[in-house]
């Protein structure tokens, strides 16, 4: 919802209070996720975020800390399977997917006189597009809020031959 942030929530509006979240990255939030309540209604703005979706007041929105998840795909996606937690690449990988899984790169930052660089995720030179390395970063914020990040240890064993009772 950074770009042509109106229209995006006009259209969340229109499908349904809690159907959809609109997302946002940030830099400056202290927790990986926050669930916040937007909109027009400036009535609504005086309300907690509970009240104002109990009487579908303004559009969900989730933001999120863009470093702690970026680096959290990173990490995951140099971890080989079957390792708990590894990141699960396509197969049926293409050229585009693959240059936008790599559009970006961690970048340290100085700032003011700090003595310590911070960091920050930057597209890398000639990279254009990044919107399969967005994309995957907001599934894997909204499946921690929605509480399905981690659904099991591993995956179900592949089930070969006859299954018994199978017609």
């Amino acid at each position: 919802s950074g770009d042509r942030t109106a229209e995006v929530y006009g259209l969340i509006e229109s499908m349904g209070v809690g159907s959809i979240f609109a997302m946002k990255g940030a830099e400056n939030i202290k927790t990986p996720v926050k669930l916040a309540v937007v909109g027009d209604d400036a009535a609504a703005d005086q309300r907690s975020v509970a009240a104002r979706l109990a009487v579908g007041a303004g559009v969900q929105l989730l933001e999120f800390q863009n470093l702690y998840w970026k680096d959290d795909l990173f990490t995951r996606m140099w971890m080989r399977p079957p390792t708990f937690g590894a990141y699960r690449w396509p197969l049926d990988l293409d050229s585009d997917y693959d240059r936008q899984m790599g559009a970006e790169h961690r970048v340290p930052v100085k700032v003011g006189r700090s003595i310590r660089d911070r960091f920050q995720w930057e597209r890398r030179p000639g990279r254009r597009d990044n919107h399969y390395w967005d994309t995957e970063v907001m599934q894997k914020v909204l499946a921690r809020h929605l509480g399905v990040a981690e659904l099991g240890a591993a995956p179900a064993p592949v089930v070969r031959g006859p299954v018994k009772g199978a017609i």
